[in-house]
């Protein structure tokens, strides 16, 4: 039961949902632009190379279009489970990676994150989307999951 129901008319899960996509986006395309931007994009490279991968100016370049595009996607509504689940193979990635050793307090944040790309993959974009009559798989958009009206085989 929503414990806001009487004072947001019943639309609790839009809210959540649209609020959830927005605070993600945020993160995501301030940090995929900073990736892509020149002071950004330079620290992004030298991580990367230091972390062993090859070609880091690819992978910065990558993962930042990513995170930009990603964002945008989560802002707009337009295919939230697909973009949930690229953000969230990067934040994987860059929890064993990036981050691997630090403190557990410093994972809280992208853990969280982490568990908002998961809440997304599973609920998609909700009613508040661009995307108003058509889902990501082709159905019918009633503000659940894609595909929650398919069988999956």
């Amino acid at each position: 039961m929503c414990l806001c129901a009487n004072k947001c008319g019943g639309k609790c899960k839009e809210i959540g949902l649209f609020l959830l996509r927005l605070a993600l986006a945020i993160i995501f395309i301030y940090a995929g632009y900073g990736k892509l931007t020149s002071v950004g994009h330079d620290m992004t490279v030298k991580m990367f190379g230091g972390m062993g991968f090859g070609a880091p100016e690819f992978w910065a370049y990558l993962v930042g279009l990513a995170e930009l595009v990603g964002g945008l996607m989560l802002l707009l509504g337009t295919y939230v489970s697909h973009a949930a689940a690229v953000l969230a193979i990067i934040m994987i990635v860059a929890m064993f990676t990036a981050l691997r050793g630090a403190p557990l307090m410093n994972l809280f944040g992208p853990i969280a994150i982490l568990g908002g790309c998961f809440a997304l993959m599973g609920t998609g974009a909700g009613k508040w989307t661009v995307m108003k009559d058509r889902s990501a798989c082709g159905t019918k958009n009633e503000g659940g999951g894609c595909c929650k009206d398919k069988k999956m085989e």
